[in-house]
């Protein structure tokens, strides 16, 4: 029985160190602003690594005749973020070439991650300027 109660308070207190230390980082003042920025640098990998990963012939693909092209949502993902990361900026966005869904694949894989490597830059200063109190 003595066993037992050693072992029920070893693991009552093994917890807390561990607990403790998590308290110690200091809080963030701006939660959104970083929710943001990962959220940003997890799209920012996933959309330019599925835009490398698909041959080049296969951008004209379709699942069925009704719907979009590989080419045309590269397109439209790669209009969108601009978009938004000039949005969110607030710069003002600057002429862009006009894409196709015919377009070369290296023409769209770098329209795509373009805006997000433009806005991870100034990530830190335009969220700040929008989520900081």
């Amino acid at each position: 029985m003595n066993r037992f109660a050693c072992s029920l308070l070893a693991l009552a207190f093994a917890p807390a160190p561990s607990f403790a230390q998590a308290q110690t980082a200091a809080p963030s003042t701006s939660p959104v602003a970083d929710a943001l920025r990962q959220s940003l640098a997890r799209n920012s990998k996933n959309m330019t690594a599925a835009a490398e990963a698909m041959p080049p012939e296969k951008f004209s693909f379709k699942p069925t005749a009704s719907q979009n092209s590989y080419g045309h949502l590269s397109v439209h993902i790669a209009e969108s973020n601009f978009r938004f990361c000039s949005a969110v900026s607030g710069v003002a966005a600057p002429e862009q070439p006009k894409l196709t869904e015919a377009d070369a694949k290296d023409k769209l894989v770098a329209a795509v991650a373009n805006p997000l490597l433009d806005l991870a830059r100034s990530a830190r200063d335009a969220t700040q300027a929008l989520f900081v109190p």
